[in-house]
């Protein structure tokens, strides 16, 4: 007989749904990496990223009647993870002191600009754009090559005549100036937008 780790999906889910807890397991570690992964790439924060996971795998267990083991498991998975992502942006902007540190980690974290991800929508172009223009325009050059462009610091110093230290500064003040805008205008519609973008690809 063959050992549960050896079971395809399909019998994993079978034995879930009937309450098996070694079958949950499996499934939490096959999917939790990814699913953690998704999430934090929209919040950025890692207490609340590792929170929604959290409550989404005490979701399925609660849920686990519900599950047809016939159907993708991945996709119904990552829908209801989607949903989680919605709710939480909506609580963020009726919590003051949420939505700052959203804002705060989203311009603060260096690999992040919401700008990659939302390329290709219209909407979110348009904001980003208008947010970006208010800046100085050597500010903005430098944000526009370190972190779009994603030119190193040095590349960039060369690119425009100046120090690593005056390019850092660009960025430290492009921070600082994009997250006071982004208080002032309708930034999580455009999170929103972009957990859209994001869920609609897996």
């Amino acid at each position: 007989m063959n050992s549960l780790s050896d079971k395809n999906e399909r019998e994993l889910l079978i034995c879930f749904k009937e309450g098996d807890e070694k079958s949950f397991d499996l499934l939490y570690r096959k999917y939790r990496a990814s699913l953690y992964n998704s999430i934090y790439k929209m919040v950025k924060m890692e207490d609340q990223s590792a929170d929604l996971l959290q409550d989404l795998f005490i979701k399925l267990w609660q849920k686990r009647s519900e599950i047809d083991p016939e159907l993708s498991f991945k996709a119904y998975v990552y829908r209801i993870a989607q949903n989680m992502v919605y709710d939480f942006f909506r609580s963020a902007a009726r919590d003051k002191k949420l939505e700052s540190r959203l804002i705060s980690a989203a311009a603060l974290v260096p690999e992040y600009t919401p700008i990659d991800d939302a390329l290709e929508r219209k909407d979110a172009k348009t904001l980003i754009a208008d947010l970006l223009s208010r800046l100085p325009a050597q500010c903005r050059q430098v944000y526009i090559y370190c972190k779009i462009e994603g030119k190193g610091y040095e590349e960039t110093a060369n690119l425009l005549g100046i120090s690593k230290a005056t390019v850092n500064n660009h960025i430290t003040k492009a921070n600082k100036l994009l997250r006071s805008f982004m208080e002032e205008s309708d930034y999580f519609s455009v999170m929103f937008i972009l957990a859209i973008e994001l869920w609609s690809k897996k």
